[in-house]
C-alpha cells in the first residue's frame, strides 16, 4: 500500500490549504496552538489592551504564517493559488 505524502490540498474556492491527513490536522492544531499561545503572552485576553500588545501578537501572528506558509506547501499536493471552484 502506497502511503500519502501530501498532508493538505488546495482549498477549491480562494486561495489556501486545507489538511487532508491526520499529520495535517494536527499540524493546523500546532499553529492554532502558537497563536493562541502568543495571545496570551501579549495580554490579548486582559481587559485593558494597549495597541502595544495588539501591535506585538499582529505581528507574532504575520510572523508565524511566513515561516510556516513556505514550509506547508511542500506537503501540498498542488500549488495553492486562486480557484473558483472549478
Amino acid at each position: 500500500m502506497k502511503k500519502n505524502k501530501y498532508w493538505f490540498r488546495s482549498k477549491r474556492f480562494g486561495w489556501g490549504i486545507m489538511p487532508i491527513t491526520w499529520e495535517g490536522w494536527i499540524t493546523t492544531l500546532m499553529l492554532l496552538g502558537l497563536v493562541q499561545l502568543s495571545a496570551y503572552l501579549n495580554n490579548i485576553f486582559n481587559d485593558q489592551i494597549t495597541h502595544q500588545d495588539t501591535l506585538s501578537f499582529l505581528f507574532d501572528t504575520i510572523l508565524i504564517i511566513l515561516i510556516t506558509m513556505p514550509l506547508l506547501t511542500k506537503r501540498c499536493q498542488d500549488e495553492p493559488r486562486w480557484r473558483w471552484g472549478r
